[in-house]
């Protein structure tokens, strides 16, 4: 609230509205400074909050978020579960390195680099994002 990120309760009550501002918040929080999470969700607000017709905080976030499903079951089959043995490309390129290993550090080394190799895919979907919101178009 101190940042702006939320607009004022009406009558100290809150509405499905702010809720769901507080779940983009909630998501972008993690990878997002709150100046960038506020770039983002101010046109957002001072467009479609409280706003009757086909576009508005509702519907929006029923477009988007019906997306997540999607690409959750998009990463599974990319990704898969390697813990549970199904190899995936990724997990199979981190795999191959590191063969000189003693074999009781393999497969430590083998997780770490799955995870550096998941990490860098955040990282540089991260700087998108950042170079995203830095374009989009500012408040006169």
């Amino acid at each position: 609230a101190k940042n702006h990120l939320l607009p004022a309760p009406d009558k100290k009550k809150y509405s499905k509205e702010h809720l769901l501002l507080l779940i983009y918040i909630y998501y972008y929080k993690s990878i997002l400074s709150i100046g960038d999470i506020q770039s983002l969700l101010e046109p957002l607000t001072q467009r479609y909050f409280h706003k009757d017709g086909e576009m508005n905080m509702q519907s929006i976030y029923e477009e988007v978020f019906s997306l997540e499903k999607e690409q959750v079951e998009k990463m599974q089959k990319e990704y898969g579960h390697a813990m549970n043995g199904f190899l995936t490309p990724l997990y199979e390129t981190a795999s191959r390195i590191f063969p000189e290993a003693e074999a009781e550090d393999q497969e430590f080394l083998r997780i770490f680099s799955f995870i550096c190799l998941l990490s860098f895919d955040v990282y540089v979907k991260k700087q998108v994002i950042e170079k995203l919101i830095d374009e989009l178009p500012k408040k006169s």
